[in-house]
């Protein structure tokens, strides 16, 4: 039922905004990059390291204090040798080689062990596997999973606080700030590191920017959010009215995962005259602090512009 009714607002909210209409022309638009980075995710919460993740042909390689502070393993180092130890399972690897052994058992490794930005990064998927810990790649979102892919509910991760600090972002565009006509009187304020989370059935998994052929930015928004009636976003800049900006329907991309890869104009020059929006060409994603989910909760939701300057 609620779904029904969050829907229904949609829709009435379309017909009268434009809210989810793409723009003219833009049905040639094509997404031809995405800045992506690898994150690796824990029990389906997101690992902060101080050097990042990083590809080496094909293998993903991670800070050894990983191995320590998140497996489990006794780690030792002595000179270019490594030895991680997890109840019966031992795994001894040495830098800058593929030779490694598993509780004795000589193997190759796809990539070895290496040095970069003074920290030593190993190969995940062959640590964590050696230690007894399921790993999954995920390519559509660039996810390590390790462990529970279980997403959380927003609700469980973040608590609610009073929305009349953000209040102001609202002025003249008070319409965006209630559910079904009632005027929000909370604010799940969130970063980028809170990602991924649930609202009632539906998992926001990370959000980045992706570019068309004419280097115009989106919002790349990676989902599982079915349905036709698209995203509703906004955003919140100070000393700005809040912007809507609609979802490109044209470009919506399906995966047998039930994953759902919405993208949303960022810079909408037309649409903004169109409703009356000051210095339409003058706004653009660094002056932007929060970007606004229409969703199916009783308070809004608010990511942290991470682009911010």
């Amino acid at each position: 039922m609620m779904k029904k009714m969050i829907a229904t607002a949609l829709v009435t909210t379309t017909l009268l905004t434009g809210v989810l209409a793409p723009s003219a022309g833009a049905a040639q638009a094509k997404i031809v990059r995405s800045d992506m980075p690898i994150e690796v995710l824990y029990d389906a919460r997101k690992i902060i390291f101080d050097v990042k993740p990083k590809m080496v042909s094909g293998s993903v390689l991670v800070p050894i204090r990983f191995v320590s502070d998140k497996l489990g393993g006794q780690l030792t180092v002595s000179g270019k040798d490594i030895t991680i130890v997890k109840g019966n399972r031992t795994l001894k690897l040495t830098m800058n080689s593929k030779a490694a052994s598993f509780n004795g058992t000589a193997v190759t490794l796809a990539q070895p062990a290496m040095v970069e930005n003074g920290r030593t990064l190993v190969p995940l998927r062959a640590v964590s596997e050696g230690l007894g810990t399921a790993v999954e790649w995920d390519g559509v979102n660039k996810f390590v999973w390790i462990g529970s892919k279980e997403v959380p509910l927003l609700v469980d991760i973040v608590k609610p606080v009073d929305i009349k600090p953000y209040e102001h972002y609202y002025k003249n565009r008070e319409y965006l700030m209630t559910f079904l006509g009632k005027k929000y009187t909370q604010a799940y304020v969130i970063e980028d590191k809170d990602l991924p989370f649930k609202v009632r059935d539906v998992d926001y998994l990370r959000m980045d920017m992706a570019y068309d052929q004419t280097n115009a930015e989106y919002l790349r928004f990676s989902t599982t959010l079915t349905g036709s009636a698209g995203m509703l976003t906004y955003l919140l800049a100070k000393d700005e009215e809040a912007r809507s900006r609609p979802e490109n329907a044209f470009l919506m991309e399906s995966f047998d995962n039930w994953i759902r890869v919405r993208y949303t104009t960022f810079k909408d020059e037309r649409y903004d005259r169109n409703r009356n929006h000051p210095s339409p060409s003058g706004f653009n994603l660094k002056k932007v602090d929060y970007i606004g989910l229409g969703e199916d909760l009783e308070g809004a939701i608010l990511i942290k512009n991470k682009w911010r300057k």
